[in-house]
């Protein structure tokens, strides 16, 4: 039985494949920003901010090192 699961496993970890990343100075595909904080408008696309300074991040309220984050991330606006 666990040798049959371990076939398995083997199988599902070489079908399956994680989504390429963007490189550091990639065009990526335009898609729409439905929200922006802090900002007059709404919403955006990535075509129309590709003349300004635009930082994307993701974070989680339990990630302590992300809310430590925050005060130099509002400092920078």
């Amino acid at each position: 039985m666990k040798l049959a699961f371990l076939i398995i496993l083997i199988t599902i970890n070489s079908t399956l494949h994680a989504q390429q990343g963007y490189a550091v100075n990639e065009l990526t595909d335009d898609f729409q920003i439905g929200k922006i904080l802090n900002s007059p408008v709404a919403s955006s696309s990535f075509q129309q901010l590709k003349d300004r300074l635009l930082i994307v991040d993701f974070f989680g309220t339990w990630c302590v090192p992300c809310v430590r984050a925050l005060p130099k991330l509002s400092a920078l606006q």
